[in-house]
């Protein structure tokens, strides 16, 4: 009976780890599964479903909750996305050179792309997988836009221009020229752009406009222009608000600031939530056109996926979802031609060819000697920053140091003053006689004597 209960009770123990490994199995082959794309972009630049963009429209949604959808749906297998933002071009591009960072898709603007791939740090991508690239216009294509000078590692997603958003309850005459943001008379309610590339951009704009000289361009390699670009924004600095990147947003749609050089797309989420924010493009000066565009960089686990993923973004109704949200410039030709689109045909959004070809420049990688300058000046230029905050800190030092001191001497004080009653009680220690064990007990005796238990001691 009992070798009877030892064997059922081995088979129930076996019975129970494989029920626990088909269990295990399961999970495991579930994980697998599921597939992980890690997408890397800007922030508050993609159609998250809210109402919070720049403009509503028929095909409005979470475009990356669509893409899980019609992978599965397409498919028959999971895909999770993960989205997360960056700031700038300049820590996109720290992080993943530090090889901290493990991404399938990136954003980055044009003159970035231009150095990834200089430093080969992008894939070449596979064009059979993105058929919708057709959809891209052409202009994107040739020889209009110099960053990616063969077309093989990125599709554009938005683009745009800079110009000028300014509040028109404060501010007055003219304002399309980048003079504006030096006028005194709105000192301290100017904003500028919190990267270098497009602070600088707008001084050597400013430079070239001033000394009339077509040379000096926004990606000139003359290190004395460098120089004197710098000296523009040091004599604007007292000018200057702060430098802001999101910011911006907040700043100018409450009316704290009432001028700051914008993309036009930033531009238009403003003017939906202030009716007295106005944009005006440059007309005197050279301004900045830009693009952003998807790549993938080099090592990416999911390629395969990654343009899976690009395609979808160029159909039709996720660009359209996209550019109506962001208000960025579509480089897809099916949304800029249909003629519902809120921005159909918005000069400022898409100005003409010859415009865009005179008035407008891209970005380009610098050569390292220049780049090294420009961020030599930058640094100096935002220890500038500190000014008057940089005496608010010394004084709070001092402030810090006086309160320690003064903690010190006071315990040093209370100290010395606890030790003037010290000898005094040493003193009535030494007072108390010492009872020998005999003067001892008979103390004891007396302390416990009782008269009642005396009387009783008698009776007996």
């Amino acid at each position: 009976m009992k070798k009877f209960a030892l064997v059922l009770k081995r088979m129930s123990a076996l019975m129970l780890a494989v029920v626990v490994f088909c269990s295990i199995s399961t999970f495991a082959f579930a994980k697998d599964d599921e597939l992980e794309l890690n997408v890397y972009n800007w922030g508050e630049y993609i159609d998250d479903g809210t109402d919070e963009g720049a403009s509503s429209c028929e095909y409005s949604k979470d475009v990356i909750k669509a893409f899980e959808e019609y992978y599965k749906k397409t498919y028959g297998k999971t895909v999770k996305v993960n989205y997360s933002t960056f700031e700038n071009n300049e820590s996109l591009y720290t992080k993943l050179k530090m090889g901290g960072a493990n991404y399938d898709v990136i954003v980055p603007s044009d003159y970035m792309i231009n150095r990834f791939i200089k430093e080969g740090m992008l894939e070449e991508l596979d064009f059979s997988n993105i058929p919708n690239y057709a959809n891209i216009a052409d202009t994107f294509k040739g020889d209009a836009w110099n960053y990616d000078p063969d077309h093989k590692y990125s599709v554009p997603y938005l683009w745009g221009t800079v110009g000028i958003v300014y509040n028109s309850e404060y501010v007055f005459g003219d304002v399309s020229t980048w003079n504006a943001l030096w006028n005194e008379e709105y000192k301290n309610k100017i904003l500028m752009f919190n990267n270098p590339r497009d602070t600088f951009a707008i001084a050597l704009a400013k430079l070239s406009s001033d000394k009339n000289n077509q040379n000096i361009t926004i990606n000139t390699n003359d290190l004395t222009y460098w120089d004197e670009a710098y000296k523009l924004l040091e004599e604007q600095k007292p000018l200057v608000q702060a430098y802001v990147t999101d910011e911006v947003f907040n700043k100018m749609e409450k009316g704290e600031a009432w001028l700051a050089p914008c993309y036009y797309g930033d531009a238009l989420v403003m003017m939906e939530n202030n009716d007295k924010l106005k944009f005006t493009s440059i007309n005197n000066s050279i301004a900045n056109k830009y693009v952003d565009a998807f790549c993938i960089p080099k090592g990416a686990k999911n390629k395969k996926l990654a343009e899976e993923f690009i395609n979808f973004m160029c159909t039709k109704e996720i660009s359209f979802a996209n550019a109506c949200y962001t208000g960025y410039s579509s480089p897809n030709k099916l949304v800029t031609e249909d003629s519902t689109f809120p921005y159909y045909q918005d000069p400022n959004g898409y100005p003409a060819d010859h415009r865009l070809e005179n008035s407008y420049e891209e970005f380009l990688w610098l050569n390292p000697e220049t780049q090294a300058k420009m961020d030599e000046l930058w640094g100096q230029l935002k220890k500038a920053e500190l000014g008057f905050l940089k005496w608010i800190v010394i004084i709070v030092i001092a402030l810090v140091i006086i309160a320690l001191v003064y903690v010190i001497i006071t315990r040093i004080k209370k100290g010395n003053d606890s030790g003037l009653y010290e000898d005094d009680e040493d003193e009535e220690e030494e007072k108390t006689p010492v009872l020998s064990r005999k003067e001892q007990k008979l103390a004891e005796e007396q302390e416990n004597y009782s008269p009642i238990l005396a009387e009783e001691d008698k009776l007996e």
